[in-house]
């Protein structure tokens, strides 16, 4: 006998029903397969994906989205990733090292522990981004930003920090022996601790123009310029395009 009206109903539910569950199985198999493969020609867009631990290692991931995804532990050694978007992203304990980060927007990233040895970091954003004992062993960081930053305890030897900016930024204990902090703003950064690029600790008071960076504060009495409109802090970029300021010396 023909269906009827509702009989068409059910199965266009039916089948509809499957389709989700075969999609979701597809992701399944494919965020769980710790060797993920990303060859698109175009940038993919991964916000807020959760890859705990997964291999990018040497992939193309230029002008991707990733931000507020979970990276924790994961591969990215040797990765293309310039212009890429790791706003608010998970990378405690990731494998960075070696890798393109050139314009990259990790501005309030999670990075403890991150190994970014040798990376390419220039005009990227890390603003607020948590560092704490990450490996940042030549680096190249020439213009990035790293105000209010936490880079406690971590290994910047050998970085090249030439007119970065680190206004307010945590370094305590941090290791910056054989770093270029060439025309780097300092301003109301803490050093306690910190192992400066002579490799001699700093102590309270102690100049560090002989290095070539700066810790002397900007006309308005901060590390960087604030500007409060009805209460809006328009210090920091509001999204993922807007540029970054230029640093302080």
């Amino acid at each position: 006998s023909p269906y009827e009206a509702s009989d068409w109903r059910t199965l266009g539910r039916d089948l509809q029903e499957q389709i989700i569950n075969m999609t979701k199985t597809t992701l399944r198999r494919a965020l769980s397969n710790i060797d993920i493969d990303v060859e698109s020609q175009t940038a993919p867009n991964m916000r807020g994906v959760n890859m705990p631990g997964a291999n990018l290692s040497g992939k193309e991931l230029n002008n991707a989205n990733f931000s507020e995804a979970n990276l924790e532990g994961a591969n990215l050694s040797g990765a293309s990733l310039s212009n890429v978007r790791l706003r608010e992203a998970n990378l405690n304990g990731a494998n960075l090292s070696g890798a393109q980060l050139t314009n990259a927007n990790l501005i309030e990233a999670r990075l403890r522990g991150a190994n970014l040895s040798g990376a390419q970091l220039t005009n990227a954003r890390l603003a607020e981004a948590d560092l704490s004992q990450a490996v940042l062993e030549a680096a190249d960081l020439l213009n990035a930003d790293l105000r209010e930053s936490t880079l406690n305890g971590a290994s910047l030897q050998g970085a090249n920090l030439q007119n970065a900016n680190l206004g307010e930024a945590s370094l305590r204990n941090a290791n910056l022996s054989g770093a270029d902090i060439t025309r780097a703003s300092f301003a109301e950064a803490d050093l306690t601790g910190a192992i400066l690029p002579d490799g001699t600790q700093y102590e309270t008071g102690r100049d560090i123009t002989e290095f070539g960076g700066s810790m002397r504060k900007s006309s308005t009495g901060s590390a960087r310029v604030r500007i409060e409109i009805d209460g809006i802090d328009d210090s920091k970029p509001k999204n993922d395009d807007d540029p970054p300021p230029s640093p302080i010396v």
